[in-house]
């Protein structure tokens, strides 16, 4: 009988998956309430597991005091040496990106290509995803984001039929070896911590290749050919600036002065949506009663790239636009990379970065955007600005490393001196881990502390890099999947699985597992899935009397098949800016390569495992 705690620890876990799955608070947010909420379920009813207590005579990882599970051990993730080795993993990809260590490749397939752009896009994609098996995938995307956009420039669709196959390509690339992803290390970790078995660099590399290969065909030329339609079949203007979010105080002379609202709307601002209008201390919001725009408002509207050109730039007044230094107007939209120092600042920040030589006309969020004055948004990673610049301007800002050109750029990224020195330590790094000189965790961190001795990255470049969003999130699912074997409850999952399929052999239960976790990786997080699913496989494997290779290799894969939605992994969200894709684009795009995924998998299991 599954007992109260069980179903406390079930409850937590399943408000987490809710919290995660609706994006309506922070990552850091949801993942503290998740601690907390474990914290208080153990101390609130002190318990002993009872399945680990029965085996081992004590929980492993946690700690017993007087007959009670100790609270503390849930706080155990945060010291994870998987944790430092994700982290260490996380500053050697911005040390490569800071360094442009990618550009000699992309330089070598556009000599390969020639005016072939889309093969030579492709053959980048595939470089990315060879890329991924040894480099986090997130630097990987920020490196070729720019490539593939200047090499797109002249196709009918620009580069919205390859960004989702280059995020799609890391993240294949990245189940073929150990380190390829902090899921794989997850998963690794957490079986070692749990039943003693140890994945090895190359392990699943035989079988993440063999499902690789097998899905390029849809990957390379089905997948672009179906984004591509999709775009034909859309007015161009549509993906100039999906709806960009701007601001603008207003003077004499500007288009929406003199706008009326009628029946709550200003139906006569075409393409233009007023979310809010400010007036001294008063604040409007839709429905609006009459209201006239007047000069001295601070309207805060929604709209495509081309209307808020020609809204706050062409048709501003001579005087106002020399005051604002855009006179010769360049239109371009950049993204705020990952690990810039603006990441969490107010938006006010940037303005100031970019002087007098550019004026910041809006700003697209991956994610939704609050109805509240664009100062007290707090920056993220990914979120794309359109910018009016001044030629000189625009060509200042390419080139550095905080704000990547997505369009109006064909310039080459630029070649570091200390590119060959940031190669150089990682692949020392790899060959003492393939050695046995070092161990993984060893070899990456003394690796992480190298890149900023040598100056391939300085301190602060590194500390950016440590997103706390993945210590939060990693943390917190540790501690989720360190509850559920304290408390048994992954063993009552297993038994349920157990009960259902009783009648059904190895292959269809090992199926079936594998379809739940590649589901639930997009929704909840391929980490958070990967740590909660890894005891249930070792308790199946345990229960079918079965060794638990497949199985773990079945979390590993599915957990990695985060395709159907933009929250499943980091580079989805990415390119959801760049390439001006819908929610819908990542279902229509991925679900039918999570569905051949695993099919694959279905096939290829029981000959490979021989089960």
């Amino acid at each position: 009988m599954i007992g109260l705690d069980v179903w406390m620890v079930y409850a937590v876990i399943g408000l987490a998956i809710i919290a995660y799955a609706s994006d309506r608070w922070s990552i850091e947010f949801v993942s503290l309430g998740i601690m907390a909420a474990l914290l208080l379920v153990f101390s609130v009813l002190p318990m002993v597991g009872p399945t680990l207590t029965e085996q081992f005579g004590v929980p492993v990882g946690a700690a017993v005091l007087q007959g009670f599970v100790d609270p503390a051990f849930l706080l155990d993730g945060f010291a994870s040496p998987v944790l430092f080795t994700i982290l260490a993993l996380l500053v050697i990809g911005q040390a490569l990106f800071q360094t442009d260590a990618l550009a000699p490749v992309a330089r070598l397939a556009t000599r390969v290509g020639g005016k072939r752009e889309v093969l030579t896009i492709l053959l980048v994609i595939l470089i990315a995803g060879a890329f991924s098996a040894f480099l986090n995938n997130t630097p990987v995307v920020v490196m070729l984001l720019p490539v593939i956009g200047a090499m797109a420039a002249k196709l009918p669709g620009g580069a919205r039929p390859f960004l989702i196959p280059l995020s799609f390509a890391t993240i294949l690339g990245g189940t073929t070896t150990l380190i390829g992803s902090s899921t794989n290390l997850l998963v690794a970790s957490t079986a070692e911590r749990n039943a003693g078995y140890m994945l090895s660099f190359f392990d699943q590399t035989a079988l993440a290749l063999i499902l690789v290969v097998t899905m390029l065909p849809y990957l390379l030329w089905v997948l672009p050919n179906i984004l591509k339609n999709d775009a034909a079949s859309t007015p161009a203007t549509a993906f100039r600036g999906k709806q960009f979010i701007a601001e603008q105080r207003l003077v004499a002379g500007d288009a929406l002065v003199g706008a009326r609202a009628t029946q709550g709307l200003f139906t006569g601002l075409k393409d233009i949506t007023v979310r809010s209008v400010r007036r001294g201390p008063r604040l409007f919001l839709p429905p609006f009663d009459n209201l006239e725009l007047m000069p001295g408002d601070t309207v805060v509207v929604a709209a495509k790239r081309d209307e808020l050109v020609k809204t706050f730039v062409a048709s501003t007044p001579a005087e106002e636009e020399e005051r604002r230094g855009v006179l010769s107007v360049n239109a371009s939209e950049a993204m705020l990379a990952p690990g810039a120092r603006f990441v969490g600042q107010s938006i006010d920040v940037i303005a100031a970065y970019l002087g007098g030589e550019h004026k910041l006309l809006g700003i697209e969020r991956r994610s939704r955007m609050p109805r509240v004055a664009l100062d007290a948004l707090r920056l993220e990673a990914g979120d794309v600005f359109l910018l009016a610049s001044t030629d000189d301007g625009l060509e200042n800002l390419r080139g550095q490393r905080e704000l990547l050109i997505l369009e109006e750029t064909r310039a080459e990224i630029g070649n570091r001196e200390r590119a060959p020195m940031a190669i150089g330590i990682f692949a020392v790094a790899i060959i003492c881990v393939l050695l046995g000189f070092a161990d993984l965790m060893v070899a990456t961190v003394a690796a992480a502390f190298a890149m900023v001795a040598t100056g391939c990255l300085n301190i602060r470049q590194a500390t950016r890099a440590i997103d706390p969003r993945i210590v939060m999130m990693i943390g917190t699912a540790l501690a989720m999947g360190a509850a559920l074997q304290v408390t048994g409850g992954d063993r009552a999952i297993a038994d349920g699985v157990m009960a259902l399929a009783a009648d059904a052999g190895p292959t269809v239960i090992l199926s079936a597992f594998f379809l739940v976790v590649a589901v639930l990786t997009n929704i909840l997080s391929n980490n958070a899935t990967a740590v909660l699913f890894t005891p249930i496989a070792l308790q199946l494997a345990g229960d079918m009397a079965l060794p638990p290779e497949p199985f773990v290799m079945a979390v590993l894969l599915a957990a990695n098949c985060s395709f159907a939605t933009p929250i499943g992994y980091q580079t989805n969200l990415l390119v959801m800016g760049p390439g001006h894709y819908a929610f819908s684009d990542y279902v229509k795009a991925g679900a039918p390569l999570v569905v051949m995924y695993w099919l694959a998998f279905t096939l290829l299991a029981p000959w490979y495992f021989s089960l």
